[in-house]
């Protein structure tokens, strides 16, 4: 999940140092009136969320930590505490893994208004990133890097891009922040960044087939290019196609409500319901995609309540169609196929009452084993009828792609007994799922955000223009 919160909700603007702001909000603005990280991570567990990403720097630089390299942050307003510091507390409290927001090539205070020279903003950037690995008792799970792998912000006439940073100190500078993020934490996972390909636009829904082989780029050719950061930038050409020798999940990121960032205290902010936040993560991570959607904390230093009730209701709904399971691999075996010419990989015996009638079910839910590579290229899925005693294929299933994660929801009749999976083709033998399991789960009830405000949908094009 997504936490975006700085300086901008205390002046109701999405962003703040750059672009069509270009003024910096001052530090004395920001004043939460009762900050609360243990309800921010709370908010993730109830979404089912096993991370957490904070915006400890956005765009314009405003820090939420207590830093050394800028008189920009949170030590420099009224609130005056180290709020990346109570936040990685919340996370070991409940067991959520942190991440941090922070962009090396985007700093608006010290481009902007303080003209750092190229080796200064670089030499600050580094600094605050340094602190970010080191100086709390967890390391972070994941760095979100936006507007990676760019440049600097040019003028348009009209309009600047949003990443502020002297001319000359990027893109050379990303292998240098690359290096040092795998000196420093080398389990940190880039995403956006050059472990995965992220940020793939900001409507939160997934392509499908996904393919995560791909074709490194070539190392850069910036001044920083002899460094040895054990990675390219870039990863290209994704295809089911084994003599690819990259490996890029994709990522994809929206905002739960009308804008990134909460509009003061968020009284009137508009939201998804818990229907938005089921379709979208069935169209995204039920593919075997990453999606990291966003809540906003609002100047009262906590996610509003009214998207609070409507995430609670979608973590429901999800935990009770993981929870209802009616047949399952075993936890701790790993499921190898030698082949795969239509050969069946597993068959599942359904969990029959004591009245002996199958229970019905409406999802089967697979997982790849993906510490040895993306195989499966097709696969099926058949139930057995034992009234008429012969195997009958599922339909509706996506059929392509398996990855880490696929839902497949399905229509089974009532006389479904057990349940097989066949593999139909793979890049490589042989293949190996992690589970296959058989559910029952429905969608919450309820209007979507759209159904509510018919003539204020979120135009996600947009926002993504002025990310």
């Amino acid at each position: 999940m997504f936490i975006h919160f700085s300086v901008n909700p205390f002046d109701s603007i999405e962003h703040n140092c750059v672009g069509t702001s270009p003024d910096c909000i001052p530090a004395s603005k920001f004043n939460p009136t009762n900050l609360s990280t243990d309800q921010w991570v709370q908010t993730a567990v109830a979404l089912g969320a096993k991370e957490i990403c904070l915006t400890a720097h956005h765009e314009g630089g405003f820090c939420l930590w207590d830093t050394q390299y800028s008189d920009y942050s949170v030590m420099h307003s009224p609130y005056g505490k180290d709020i990346v510091k109570q936040f990685v507390k919340s996370c070991q409290k409940y067991k959520v893994k942190p991440c941090y927001y922070m962009g090396p090539n985007a700093n608006g205070y010290l481009s902007n208004l303080k003209q750092y020279t190229p080796h200064q903003f670089v030499q600050a950037q580094l600094g605050m990133l340094t602190e970010l690995l080191e100086n709390y008792p967890v390391k972070p799970s994941r760095l979100w890097w936006d507007h990676y792998p760019g440049g600097c912000a040019t003028k348009d006439g009209k309009h600047s891009r949003l990443s502020p940073c002297p001319e000359g100190s990027f893109p050379d500078a990303w292998p240098l922040f690359i290096q040092l993020v795998r000196e420093k934490s080398p389990n940190t996972i880039i995403c956006p960044g050059p472990d995965c390909d992220g940020h793939q636009g900001e409507s939160g829904i997934g392509n499908y087939p996904s393919w995560n082989p791909c074709q490194p780029d070539p190392p850069p050719h910036g001044k920083h290019h002899t460094i040895n950061t054990n990675t390219t930038l870039t990863c290209h050409h994704h295809a089911p196609d084994p003599s690819l020798t990259g490996f890029h999940p994709y990522e994809a990121c929206a905002t739960m409500t009308h804008g990134w960032f909460c509009k003061q205290d968020g009284a009137q902010q508009k939201h998804w319901r818990a229907a938005d936040i089921w379709d979208h993560y069935m169209q995204s991570v039920g593919q075997g995609w990453i999606n990291t959607l966003n809540a906003p904390v609002c100047t009262t230093g906590q996610i509003f309540s009214g998207l609070v009730h409507e995430i609670k209701l979608f973590g429901k709904a999800l935990r009770s169609l993981f929870d209802t399971v009616h047949a399952a691999s075993s936890h701790d075996k790993t499921i190898v196929g030698p082949k795969c010419d239509n050969t069946t990989l597993i068959e599942l015996q359904l969990n029959v009452s004591s009245s002996s009638t199958p229970p019905t079910f409406n999802a089967v839910i697979l997982r790849e084993e993906l510490s040895k590579g993306q195989r499966i290229v097709q696969y099926g899925l058949d139930y057995y009828d034992h009234h008429h005693h012969q195997w009958v294929a599922l339909p509706g299933v996506h059929g392509q792609s398996v990855g880490n994660l696929l839902i497949d929801w399905v229509t089974a009749p009532a006389t479904a007994s057990k349940v097989r999976m066949r593999c139909v083709k793979a890049m490589a033998v042989p293949v190996y799922l992690k589970s296959v399991s058989v559910h029952t789960g429905f969608r919450p009830h309820g209007d979507t955000e759209n159904d509510n405000n018919e003539n204020d949908n979120i135009d996600n094009d947009n926002l993504q223009a002025n990310k």
